[in-house]
């Protein structure tokens, strides 16, 4: 099975399928999440998803190459922010905020 996002380009006014196999690291679905473009990909934070009543926050980070369209699972070290939604992200002087 592959799943489809859309690609906006702001050149031409269009939007594009864009088909990629399921991966493994495809983050789940989810909204209230924060993302920002860092040297070409997108980095997404957090975010809130589930099902019904399974629904929660969410703590990880996942980047979308956006040379091949392939998703990784960002691991990181230190302190690692609370699980939340509905935040910002911004990337400055190389550092995700």
């Amino acid at each position: 099975k592959s799943r489809k996002e859309h690609l906006a380009s702001l050149a031409t006014a269009t939007w594009t399928k864009i088909a990629y196999a399921k991966q493994v690291e495809c983050p789940s679905p989810r909204g209230s999440h924060s993302a920002a473009l860092v040297n070409g990909d997108i980095f997404v934070f957090g975010g809130y998803g589930g099902v019904g009543y399974s629904r929660k926050d969410f703590n990880d980070l996942y980047v979308l190459c956006t040379k091949s369209w392939k998703w990784f699972e960002l691991v990181t070290q230190g302190a690692i922010p609370s699980e939340r939604s509905g935040q910002k992200s911004v990337y400055f002087d190389s550092k995700f905020f």
